[in-house]
């Protein structure tokens, strides 16, 4: 088991805080508010449709964000060079709740210029409830479909690309989901960072449900070769 002693205490420092492109921390924030500053890092939110802070459901301090699963519903961060992860490793991760989501895909994580085009990176659940991770270069995706997510209860997801290979992780349990991207460059998409939607359109594909702990750290596999660990049960660390 990989224990990681630094994302467990808020006072504590990442010591890969200096890839960390977007840490999205709602755990402490007003009902009803859209905080422009809810990004550690510095990134400007945009919030569509209903999405908001929520006091009802939280996985840690007070807060998270709430999703209403309606066509509008999203949160995005503008294009940028930090979502290019090329060649190089990434994790990609976030603690999500479901709510009542049985039968419908709901996306947590999206990455596309366009709803329906290839994306770098795209987490969702399926229609059967199976927790789907994958990248992709532009004209190949890189994808697995395995774990089933419980709804209306909290769960720690992560994608993690490792050199060759990219794994999916639920509630720190990993497996692999492809070994096929060696030299693989993935695609540099010129669409948004979207929670809760695919790309920033208004789309059938969105999140029902709570999300915090939003977290894209470029260049490291946090959590390496498939290997169980124990999944944080704080605020990550904000430096």
């Amino acid at each position: 088991m990989i224990i990681n002693p630094y994302v467990f205490n808020t006072s504590a420092t990442d010591p890969y805080w200096a890839n960390v492109v977007l840490l999205v921390d709602a755990s402490a924030q007003v009902n009803g508010a859209t905080p422009p500053t809810i990004d550690v890092t510095g990134k400007t939110p945009s919030y569509s449709g209903a999405t908001q802070c929520k006091t009802n459901q939280f996985i840690c301090g007070s807060s998270s964000l709430y999703f209403d699963g309606a066509t509008t519903a999203r949160c995005t961060f503008a294009d940028s060079a930090d979502w290019a992860m090329g060649t190089g490793n990434a994790t990609w991760e976030a603690y999500v709740r479901p709510e009542g989501n049985t039968g419908t895909n709901r996306i947590w994580i999206s990455n596309s210029a366009s709803f329906g085009g290839f994306y770098s990176v795209q987490g969702y659940s399926n229609g059967s409830n199976l927790f789907t991770r994958a990248v992709s270069n532009g004209t190949t995706t890189f994808s697995g479909t395995g774990f089933t997510i419980s709804n209306d209860a909290w769960h720690h997801l992560a994608i993690t690309r490792q050199g060759a290979n990219l794994y999916g992780y639920i509630d720190g349990v990993g497996e692999l989901t492809s070994s096929a991207l060696s030299g693989v460059t993935l695609l540099d998409s010129t669409g948004t960072m979207s929670l809760g939607s695919y790309a920033n359109v208004n789309n059938a594909i969105t999140w029902k449900g709570w999300m915090d702990q939003v977290r894209i750290t470029k260049g490291v596999a946090r959590y390496p070769n498939g290997t169980t660990f124990t999944p944080p049960t704080a605020p990550f660390p904000h430096s």
